[in-house]
């Protein structure tokens, strides 16, 4: 996804869930555009399969292919020694939202999905993710969700920040962003019995530090019934011909 789509898709956002409070940076380890490009050269060259940890908007389908169409099929997994939080934001010249973000801490973990890539596709995800640096991930760390017993054998990578820049009037949490990432979950608690056992959504909410109102875990079950009444309506079927029990 070139800047230019990804800037226009987050100016289309709802403005909606707006926090207070003032901006506060925390600069965590240098990014260079040098330390960067030697990540993405190392992708590009390795000859093992190559995944993304998707953590974010990259856990639903739709926003996984809207950069590469042939991203659709991910896995659920859980990564130790990763952070998830309210703390990213994209440095452009117009009004730019809070979104998640992901650090290396070994006392935490998140749930999300991986999926395979090309070089070029890996390429394309690390220009979507501008502002974040490209970390690879000890596949030992990585629970499977899918039925595997152990990770895919190959590079996994995810799109680690740089620094902490938390929610304010200027850079608020925006629904429409975490609608994204609920319906996500919601799409692999449907197709993935083990995820679902597991209450994937809510083990998202749960493992996402510096919680917020726009996340909390009684809009779960709110939002797990409207997106079971999306998809029925999609699907030309009634309520009672899905699976209720997300509610």
């Amino acid at each position: 996804m070139s800047a230019q789509s990804t800037l226009s898709r987050r100016e289309a956002l709802s403005l909606l869930g707006v926090t207070s409070g003032s901006a506060v940076a925390t600069t965590l380890v240098a990014q260079t555009a040098g330390v960067r490009s030697h990540e993405v050269i190392g992708a590009a060259t390795s000859t093992r399969p190559q995944y993304v940890f998707g953590y974010g908007s990259l856990v639903e389908r739709q926003s996984r292919t809207g950069t590469w169409p042939s991203a659709e099929f991910a896995f659920p997994v859980v990564v130790k020694g990763i952070a998830r939080g309210w703390f990213d934001q994209t440095d452009v010249p117009s009004w730019s939202p809070t979104y998640l973000g992901g650090i290396a801490d070994e006392t935490a973990e998140c749930n999300g999905v991986i999926f395979r890539v090309t070089p070029a596709e890996f390429n394309s995800y690390t220009q979507r993710e501008t502002g974040y640096r490209p970390t690879e991930i000890d596949p030992s760390r990585v629970t499977m969700l899918d039925g595997s017993s152990t990770a895919p054998d190959g590079d996994i990578w995810y799109f680690a920040n740089t620094r902490k820049r938390f929610p304010s009037a200027e850079h608020p949490i925006v629904q429409s962003y975490v609608d994204v990432c609920l319906d996500g979950c919601l799409e692999i608690e449907a197709t993935y019995p083990r995820a679902k056992q597991g209450d994937f959504a809510e083990r998202f909410v749960r493992t996402t530090v510096d919680q917020r109102p726009h996340l909390s875990l009684a809009p779960v079950r709110v939002h797990a019934a409207r997106w079971s009444d999306r998809r029925a309506a999609s699907e030309g079927l009634g309520r009672s011909d899905v699976r209720s029990d997300h509610a």
